[in-house]
């Protein structure tokens, strides 16, 4: 009985049809799941993100309100555009002590105002800007943070609006449009401080928020500068970066979007400034808190993988243990002992029922042994032996024939020392009645009919016979042999004029042994050779056309086996070839 690999067996197929029934599943549900989870996570995050943004908003809205609400009340105030006016009229000591004048009434009047830190007067064509910094009331228009301001004012001569020209700052311009006064601003810058602590709480700790107006320029920023501000313009407008850009072309008040950079992308437009709210986040930190979930459904992956291998395990105890007892008692069956399986310690289920029937098939089949079995081969046997006895009968009628025309010859002789190597034959043949015999001794045999026939033929039958010498204590049947060597001799040459030639080889090719014999005589057209075919293979008939060849074709097969059987290859005026292949026995078969 051959073993089942290791991959065929139900020890191995248990747990594997186990692990797919309970984890494909457990896959299924966890990708189902993992999908609902971030999918929920993300439109809470979107919702809660919303929620913030319009609340920061309304207050940043009031802010900048509050600003520009002053700023224009500052700006129509007569008093004040009265000490402006007298400041720009006034040159140096004079004008010194109206700029001190200036300054203190800015401070007096953003004292009080939390949303404003500092207030500047920038005045075309001026070498400094007036500031209510302590210790820089004038700030020089060609170095630092005059500089920056008087060239931002410089984009905004006339124009109310806010500005983040200067790095951090938030500043709000108001032109002063009064009789008397040059091209001139106030400048009120916001109170970022105040303005950060309102972004600064944020829904995801590594969030970033931009505030900017509608043309995309950024006036607040705050969170990572790398999230924020990656791809950004140098000016410091956004209304171009990919991953901004939606923001500004959509209709829609507020949404999100994510980006292939892995970002929601969440925005909200104020409705008194129009300006926009962005909040962006990295998506790994909104499904961050997805991941515990997650982990609840990987632990039941290992929980899953467990119980199948445990499961696997007892089933192919229950299963295995008695099936292990049948395949053992099948291999014992298989050399002949039929001993039944005992019944009482198996269970009562189908493999009990697998257990009674295998006792049921042994009992049966030792009837059919000594019924059926025993028959066959005594059947077999007299098949054998009577195809023995008319192969012997072929070859005594052919020798006898032969002794008999050179007896007509007046050869006695001759006749004489045929009759001996006749005698010399059948005692080799008989050997005790033996079936097999070793490959030297049918040799022997051969030679003996050939020495007879070339005592017929004389030089005109040339023989050789080849032997591997390793074949020589090998056994095989007797009567395979000789009678193909008579073919070749009686129907191949017999008719032939000129030298005849037959070669005979015994070779070993792996572990079967070739014969062939070759001779050069009439040979056969293609239509007598396919009939001739078909006559050897028609194991129904027991007499007619071509006995010998066919009955040594049906002894080859009841000896070795349907799978071995004559080939006979033939050309016209060529000669023919018949050969077979068996396997080698070095043990002596007569004896088993």
């Amino acid at each position: 009985m051959n073993k089942v690999s290791f991959f065929r067996s139900i020890r191995f197929q248990i747990p594997v049809i186990l692990c797919i029934a309970i984890l494909i599943p457990l896959l299924i549900l966890y990708q189902i799941n993992y999908s609902v989870i971030n999918r929920i996570t993300l439109e809470n995050a979107e919702a809660s993100i919303q929620s913030d943004l319009s609340g920061k908003a309304l207050s940043i809205d009031y802010v900048l309100k509050e600003v520009t609400q002053f700023a224009k009340i500052q700006g129509s105030d007569t008093r004040l555009t009265g000490l402006i006016r007298e400041y720009c009229s006034k040159s140096g000591q004079e004008k010194s002590i109206v700029r001190s004048l200036l300054t203190i009434e800015l401070n007096q009047r953003i004292i009080n105002n939390a949303a404003i830190d500092a207030v500047y007067l920038a005045i075309r064509g001026e070498d400094t800007v007036v500031s209510t910094l302590v210790g820089e009331k004038e700030l020089s228009v060609s170095s630092g943070r005059g500089r920056d301001i008087y060239e931002d004012y410089l984009r905004h001569p006339e124009t109310l609006t806010w500005s983040s020209g200067i790095e951090g700052k938030m500043l709000f311009y108001r032109p002063l449009s009064v009789a008397g006064l040059p091209e001139c601003s106030l400048i009120f810058e916001a109170n970022t401080a105040h303005l950060l602590k309102t972004v600064e709480s944020k829904a995801y700790e590594h969030a970033g928020i931009l505030i900017c107006d509608y043309r995309g320029n950024v006036m607040l920023m705050h969170g990572p500068q790398q999230l924020l501000s990656e791809g950004a313009a140098p000016e410091g407008n956004i209304s171009e970066d990919g991953r901004y850009k939606r923001v500004f072309t959509a209709r829609k008040k507020d949404g999100s979007y994510t980006t292939d950079g892995g970002l929601l992308v969440e925005y909200y437009s104020s409705t008194s400034t129009s300006w926009k709210y962005i909040e962006t986040v990295r998506l790994n930190d909104i499904y961050a808190t997805a991941d515990v979930s997650s982990n609840y459904l990987v632990l039941s992956l290992i929980l899953g993988i467990l119980v199948s291998v445990l499961g696997a395990f007892v089933i192919s105890r229950i299963i295995l243990r008695p099936m292990n007892r049948v395949l053992s008692a099948m291999k014992k069956t298989q050399k002949g002992d039929f001993t039944e399986l005992a019944e009482n310690n198996m269970p009562l289920n189908e493999l009990g029922v697998l257990v009674r029937g295998y006792n049921s098939m042994t009992r049966h089949l030792q009837e059919l042994i000594e019924k059926v079995y025993v028959q066959e081969l005594s059947k077999k046997e007299a098949q054998l032996k009577s195809i023995q006895s008319q192969l012997d009968e072929h070859f005594l009628y052919n020798t006898l024939n032969t002794i008999y025309c050179v007896i007509e010859r007046g050869d006695t002789t001759l006749a004489s020392e045929m009759l001996v190597m006749l005698s010399r034959f059948f005692r080799l043949n008989l050997s005790e009645g033996r079936q097999y015999l070793k490959i030297s001794e049918i040799t022997e045999l051969i030679k003996c009919y050939l020495w007879i026939q070339k005592m017929r033929y004389g030089d005109r039958l040339s023989v050789s016979v080849n032997v591997d010498e390793e074949l020589l204590d090998c056994y095989a049947v007797k009567y395979l042999f000789q009678p193909i060597v008579e073919n070749a001799v009686i129907h191949g040459l017999e008719s032939r004029r000129g030298e005849g030639e037959i070669r005979i080889s015994f070779k070993k090719k792996e572990d079967m042994l070739y014969f062939e014999t070759v001779d050069n005589g009439m040979g056969m057209s293609e239509d007598a050779l396919e009939r001739l075919r078909r006559i050897i293979k028609d194991y129904s008939r027991a007499q007619g056309e071509s006995f010998a060849l066919k009955n040594i074709n049906e002894q080859m097969r009841l000896a070795y086996g349907s799978t071995y059987q004559l080939y006979i290859d033939s050309r016209q005026g060529e000669g023919t070839r018949v050969s077979f292949t068996i396997p080698l026995k070095r043990e002596d078969p007569n004896e088993t």
